[in-house]
Parts: C-alpha cells; sequence; structure tokens
C-alpha cells in the first residue's frame, strides 16, 4: 500500500492552475483597459482643454476688438470682430462636449456647467450687439453717408453738420426700426439677467474674464436702447418731421422747489422741423403775467393766498401739481388766459418740456463750461451764477430790469447748440445724462397726442405720479413759500415707521429739514408747504411740526392746521412749517393705513413705492415696517444685522423713484 502511494505522480508545486491563469489574464485585460480608457479620456481632456483655452482667449480678444470698434464708431469692423467671437463660442461649446463623462467629476463638473451657461450667455449678448449693429447700419445708409454718420473716416461728424434731407431721413428710419428696438429691448434684457446670474456661479476667472467685455457692453447699449426705443416712436412730433411743432420750455428753478418742479421764472416757445429747432424765444414769466388786463382773475389754491399772498393764480405758480401732466395742463390753461387777456395771439403749443438748472449743469458736465459776455457758466456755478445776474449782475452790467432773464435763454440756445455739435462718438455719454435726467426727475415731457404721451408715460419721461400695482406710496412734496433760492441749502430726510396697533397699523412719516444757509440776498429762513401724498382712504390721527406762520409772524410758535384731500388716486395731508437760518425742524404725520395695506402686510407680501418730487435733490430716506412673522425675502435687502426678525428696516438716498418689496409669509 505504501509503494502504490509512493508510486503515484507529483504534481509540480510551480504550476498554476487554469483558473489562476484566466485572473490573471482577467487582470491584465482590465488593467489594459482601463489604461486605453484613460488614455484616451486624458487625450479627450487635453484636447477639449486646449480647444477650450483657445477659444475662451479668441472670444475676449473678439469681444474686445468689437469693443473698441463700437467705441470710435466702426460699425463694420465690430461687426466682423463679432462674427469672429460667435465662431469662437461655437468652437468652445463643441470642445465642452467632448468631455461629457467630466461632469460627474467634483469642481469640474461644476465648472462645466458653469461654462455651459456663461458660453448660451455670451451667445445670446452676440445675438443682441449683432441685432443692434444691423439697426445703427440701417439707419446710418437711409441718412445717406454711414461713413459720416458712424465716425469711420477722419472727421466725426455732429448731428448739426448733416444735410437737411440726411437728418430728416435719418430720423424717418430711426421711427421705422421701433418695432426691432422693441424686440432689441426685451433680449437685452434677458443678456443682463444671464451676466449677471453669472455672478452668482462659482466659475473660475478665466471664464469671467472671458466674459467681461459683453458685460460691460451691455450697460451703455442698454442705456442707449432705452432712451432711443420711446424716442423713436415718438420722433414726428418731437422732431417735426411730418410738420412744424411747437413746444413750450419751463425753466422750472428748482433753487426755489415748487410741487412740479421748481418757480417757473422764465419760460419759451420753441419750433421743430425735420429735426431741426428753427426758432427759439423765450420771456420773463412777471413780464406776461403783469401784461393782464385789468380784473383778470383766476382763483388760486389756498396755500398760495395764505402764505404768498396771491390774489389770483398767475401762469408763473402755476406748477402746483406734483404730477408734470396735471401741472402742464394748469400751466397751458393759465398761460392762454393770459394771453388772450393781454389781447395778444394765443400760441399753439404741441408738447411741453420741463427742465432744472440741476438738468443744465449736468449737461455743463458733458460739454464744458459755456462762456457768454465773459461770463463763464460751469457744472458746479451754474445755478448760482444764474440768480445773481438775474437778481443783481444784470443792474452792475447796465441792462435793463425787463431784460435780466435774458441771459436764461443765451444759455439755453448755446448749451443746445453745442448739443447738436456734439460728434457722434459722445452720443453715447449723452444718452446717459439724458436718461440719469428722467429718472432723477429733472427733466420731464408732455404732449396733448394721447399716444405720444402714453409713451412718455411707458419710459418714464413723463413725471407722472403713480403708485402702480403699490400697496402702499409715500411721497413728500415741498413747495417753497417766498423763501427766496434758499433750497439748495437745506438738507432733508424722510423717516417712514409702521407698526401694528390693535386696529390695524399706523404710519409715521416724518420729515426733518436742516437748513444750512444764513440770511443773504438769496437765502433766509426756510418755508414750505408740505403735503405727503399717503394711500387712498389713510386717515390722520396726528401731526408735529406744523406752524400758522414763520417766526416774524407767529413770534409764539403756534401749531399750523393739517388739511387732507384726495387728490391723484391718493390721501395727502398739506401743512405749512418754517426753518430758521442754523436751525433743524421736523414735520411729522402720523396716520391710520386702509385696510388693503393692513391685508397686504399681514398676508405678508408687502410692496411700498415712494415716490420723488419733481426737480427735487437726493435726500436721505429710511423704512421701517413689523410683520407679523419673520422677515423671508426682501429688496433692497436689509443689511446683516437686521436679519433673522420680523422687522423691515432698509435706508438708501431718494434720488429717484423707489420700490420695497417685503416678503414676510
Amino acid at each position: 500500500m505504501q509503494n502504490l502511494l509512493n508510486s503515484s505522480p507529483e504534481l509540480p508545486l510551480t504550476q498554476p492552475s487554469a483558473a489562476r491563469v484566466q485572473r490573471r489574464r482577467n487582470r491584465l485585460t482590465c488593467s489594459l483597459v482601463v489604461l486605453v480608457v484613460t488614455l484616451v479620456f486624458v487625450v479627450l481632456s487635453l484636447v477639449a482643454v486646449s480647444r477650450l483655452a483657445q477659444s475662451l482667449s479668441r472670444i475676449k480678444d473678439a469681444a474686445a476688438e468689437a469693443q473698441t470698434s463700437l467705441r470710435v464708431g466702426d460699425i463694420a469692423a465690430a461687426s466682423l470682430s463679432l462674427r469672429d467671437a460667435r465662431v469662437a463660442i461655437i468652437d468652445a461649446k463643441s470642445g465642452v462636449a467632448l468631455v461629457p463623462f467630466l461632469r460627474i467629476v467634483p469642481w469640474v463638473g461644476t465648472q462645466l456647467s458653469g461654462l455651459d451657461y456663461t458660453l448660451d450667455a455670451a451667445l445670446k449678448t452676440v445675438d443682441v450687439l449683432e441685432e443692434s449693429l444691423s439697426i445703427v447700419r440701417n439707419v446710418a445708409e437711409v441718412a445717406g453717408d454711414a461713413q459720416h454718420l458712424v465716425g469711420v473716416t477722419d472727421s466725426d461728424v455732429p448731428y448739426h453738420e448733416l444735410s437737411a434731407s440726411a437728418r430728416s431721413a435719418m430720423l424717418h428710419e430711426l421711427h421705422d426700426v421701433y418695432p426691432a428696438l422693441l424686440s432689441m429691448q426685451v433680449k437685452l434684457a434677458l443678456a443682463k439677467s444671464d451676466i449677471a446670474r453669472l455672478q452668482t456661479l462659482d466659475a473660475s476667472p478665466l471664464l469671467m474674464n472671458a466674459i467681461l467685455p459683453f458685460s460691460t457692453a451691455l450697460d451703455p447699449l442698454s442705456d442707449a436702447v432705452n432712451l432711443l426705443t420711446p424716442f423713436a416712436a415718438v420722433v414726428p412730433d418731437l422732431a417735426g418731421l411730418d410738420a412744424d411743432r411747437q413746444f413750450l420750455l419751463l425753466f422750472a428753478n428748482n433753487t426755489e422747489l415748487r410741487p412740479g418742479g421748481g418757480f417757473l421764472g422764465v419760460y419759451g416757445l420753441a419750433v421743430t422741423r425735420d429735426g431741426e429747432i428753427v426758432g427759439l424765444s423765450t420771456d420773463d414769466t412777471y413780464s406776461l403775467d403783469n401784461r393782464v388786463a385789468a380784473g383778470y382773475m383766476a382763483t388760486p389754491p389756498t396755500p398760495l393766498v395764505q402764505y404768498l399772498g396771491s390774489t389770483s393764480w398767475y401762469f408763473r405758480d402755476s406748477n402746483w401739481s406734483p404730477d408734470f401732466p396735471s401741472s402742464t395742463r394748469d400751466a397751458l390753461a393759465l398761460m392762454r388766459q393770459e394771453y388772450a387777456s393781454a389781447g395778444e395771439p394765443v400760441p399753439d403749443v404741441h408738447g411741453v418740456l420741463m427742465f432744472t438748472p440741476t438738468m443744465i449743469g449736468d449737461l455743463l458736465l458733458l460739454l464744458g463750461p459755456v462762456t457768454i459776455d465773459n461770463q463763464t457758466f460751469t457744472a458746479d456755478n451754474v445755478s448760482d451764477k444764474l440768480e445773481y445776474e438775474v437778481e443783481l449782475g444784470y443792474a452792475e452790467q447796465g441792462i435793463p430790469p425787463h431784460q435780466r432773464k435774458d441771459i436764461v435763454a443765451r444759455l439755453t440756445g448755446t448749451v443746445v447748440d453745442r448739443l447738436l455739435a456734439l460728434p457722434s462718438s459722445s452720443w453715447p455719454e449723452l444718452f446717459g445724462v439724458l436718461t440719469e435726467a428722467f429718472a432723477q426727475k429733472q427733466l420731464a415731457l408732455w404732449s396733448p397726442n394721447d399716444a405720444t404721451e402714453a409713451v412718455y408715460m411707458d419710459a418714464g419721461w413723463a413725471g407722472q405720479v403713480a403708485m402702480g400695482t403699490a400697496d402702499d406710496v409715500l411721497m413728500v412734496v415741498d413747495a417753497n413759500m417766498a423763501a427766496l433760492k434758499t433750497d439748495p441749502y437745506v438738507d432733508r430726510s424722510i423717516a417712514y415707521s409702521v407698526v401694528p396697533d390693535s386696529e390695524g397699523y399706523i404710519a409715521t412719516a416724518s420729515v426733518t429739514y436742516h437748513n444750512t444757509a444764513g440770511f443773504s440776498w438769496k437765502t433766509t429762513r426756510y418755508r414750505t408747504y408740505t403735503r405727503l401724498y399717503t394711500p387712498l382712504g389713510s386717515t390722520l390721527l396726528s401731526s408735529s411740526g406744523s406752524l400758522i406762520n414763520d417766526k416774524i409772524q407767529n413770534q409764539f410758535g403756534t401749531e399750523g392746521e393739517v388739511t387732507t384731500q384726495d387728490e391723484l388716486g391718493m390721501t395727502s395731508f398739506g401743512a405749512f412749517t418754517s426753518v430758521e437760518p442754523g436751525a433743524t425742524q421736523t414735520l411729522s404725520f402720523t396716520y391710520r393705513l386702509p385696510q388693503s395695506v393692513v391685508d397686504a402686510i399681514r398676508d405678508g407680501s408687502y410692496e411700498l413705492r415712494v415716490l420723488k418730487q419733481l426737480g427735487a435733490a437726493s435726500h436721505d430716506l429710511s423704512v421701517h415696517v413689523l410683520f407679523p412673522s419673520s422677515v423671508a425675502y426682501a429688496t433692497p435687502a436689509e443689511s446683516e444685522e437686521h436679519w433673522n426678525d420680523n422687522a423691515y428696516d432698509a435706508t438708501t438716498v431718494l434720488d429717484s423713484d423707489k420700490t420695497f418689496v417685503v416678503d414676510a409669509k
């Protein structure tokens, strides 16, 4: 038995089994597959990254070149650069498409998603820019000489040097492309929204740098389109393309603030024909007011009687409404009555334009100083210098009193001439100045044509008082009552607070005036009749700071009455107050808000609209509203120290109409 066992052959110890061999082969095959796949991934990634880097560089270069060409008015070169940018964007998108597998890799996947969004946003922006250039090219070609209009040649031809036929053709074409401009407005808004969202993505600097030239090009383009779109709609009316148009010009002196922008010391009549001002005349409003026949009478608003001693309502005081369309209708009615009373031909007015010295100053920042009779007007001194010339300077120069305000007309005419002489390369900057003037209500337009007026209103050019869809509204309106030209020296701040009580919600609006002026030929104690506009149906509970008259006529500081009136779809509270030089005075109104506002606050979905007065300077504004539950979202956002409670607290500068939206559901 032992021999039999010993005779059995022994298996070699080093010979592998078939299974082990197969496992080794499988491992080798897997390793090779992994190696090949890895190599493929690496190669594809390198190709994609290389193509992407080259494409992003080309995008950035092409966008920068387009921006440079646009700046100098070279439309053809800008179009070519945008075409190159489009090709580079498409190449970049194809590079991203090569590596879909990288989306599962942490951080890398986030970058690819951000890149997708960035490239899509860039492509939309190129679409908008190309469309805008197409419109510009059409307008330029119809005008006759595209090279002159877009500044490709050595001379950057200004508007007033265009021939009458070229100017008329250009304006007609601009009117014809109005539908295209409307479409561009929508596309620009979408493109800007896409660019803004990029800031929230965790995208690398490489991606952000590539898109930067597009981002910087959108804002000025948007400003230009937002200004040109309504202008294109109404250009026949404004420019007198089919017939002469005569406009009433209201020089609203906001150093003596009035509800409609400022005291109307000077007015003018301008005639336009085929895009050119063919007639311009001005006059002192006192001259017209003084020419009326004996016995002329128009009933003035009660505060003008109480605090100015007015016996009739004259053209110079006509802009009593803070709503420019309403104020304009009153101004036109009084002007026409006075012309008729004086036995003079009544002007046929096709539109009204109001502007303030603030607006003139902003234009002088663009145009540079203007010198008239050795008097140099700048953005910094135009208000003070004009005031000095019409109050004192005219006598020093031997100018008759009835001609003392001629300097206003001459300055206006010179500014208009300089504007028309601006080279086309300066037009974008001019668009910015005009856009700001409309937003800050230093400039407003009115038309008797309903369609034209609707365009003005939609564009924010009409100076109308409108709370829109807001639940709550607030507007402070001052009327300088014989306080000379003190307004620029009065610092104002507005505080608004809304808190609950057992019956609903109570609001308190306070206006604090600090008179920094002294007694001089142009400044004195500040006398103002102030109206606070609130939601319709608000009920006054109490007030403080009102006076029956100033310190001279009210030595004991007796409190004045507060009047309540429903107007412009709101309820207003009106009171007089006075502030001595160097002193501070607060005028405050506490009132119960109507049920509609209470419901909005309790529902946690609240919108407040704070309106800026025509012609007013910027004021500090603070808002405090208490809600039943914690504030979840708000715009403008609160500062961090006010987070996580049921109060909304915000501070801002009231330099234009402001909207506050709070979600406290």
